[in-house]
């Protein structure tokens, strides 16, 4: 699984899902703009790679506890995307720390590897982490990790649609089901998530973490996003 610091430094619902929902992006100049056909482009360039990411968070939409349902379509740019070995993330699920927290790996990812999707979903009952080795599910630390699902094909300039099924829990009943073109192709069940004050939220744009390699730009297009939450 990566290993890195990943997260923003935003406002998000304190425990109990108060709030109301609200979007903000992390985006270098001229990197998110419309397409023709009325999608939504996320890019990174080369030149830019410092800044790491592309993407919109969306807070106070999602909580522990209830039915989540997240849908979009996504396609990678046919023209310029590099099918490198190293993970590119197209959705985050995150967690922000309580005081004496680290920012920690995200919840769940969604990631172009190769030229495969993988995700995987991290979670962690103690109400501080221990992070000694690293933010994510690595030896010595309290954080635990599982694969959602790997090794499904993905090619560039095709649509897919993405959907997840989840109740974000700390309990057994946790859940957590991914479809990918109307076919579940993972599906985990028990705790998902991390026990902090905060509600999670939702990224959904393009982030790149180093080594950045050969490539000179990454884009990925979004259409029809959908979040929703209701009671179990």
């Amino acid at each position: 699984m990566p290993k890195g610091k990943q997260g923003v430094t935003a406002p998000a619902a304190p425990k109990g899902g108060e709030g109301s929902p609200f979007s903000a992006d992390e985006c270098p100049p001229a990197t998110k703009y419309e397409g023709a056909d009325g999608s939504i482009r996320y890019c990174l360039y080369a030149e830019q790679k410092a800044a790491k990411r592309c993407e919109t968070s969306y807070f106070n939409s999602i909580s522990r506890g209830i039915r989540t349902d997240v849908s979009f379509d996504f396609r990678l740019e046919e023209e310029n995307w590099d099918f490198h070995d190293i993970w590119t993330s197209i959705l985050q699920i995150h967690s922000k720390p309580d005081p004496g927290e680290q920012w920690r790996c995200p919840i769940a990812m969604l990631a172009v590897e190769g030229h495969s999707l993988e995700m995987w979903n991290r979670y962690d009952l103690s109400p501080i982490s221990v992070t000694a080795n690293g933010t994510c599910a690595e030896e010595g630390n309290s954080i635990r990790g599982r694969e959602v699902f790997a090794n499904w094909p993905v090619r560039a300039g095709e649509w897919y649609h993405f959907d997840l099924q989840a109740n974000l829990s700390l309990e057994s009943s946790g859940t957590f089901t991914v479809k990918l073109n109307n076919k579940i192709v993972g599906s985990l069940t028990g705790p998902n998530t991390y026990n902090d004050q905060h509600q999670p939220f939702l990224k959904i744009g393009i982030y790149k973490p180093s080594p950045w390699r050969a490539a000179r730009r990454l884009c990925v297009d979004y259409r029809n996003v959908s979040i929703k939450s209701g009671k179990q």
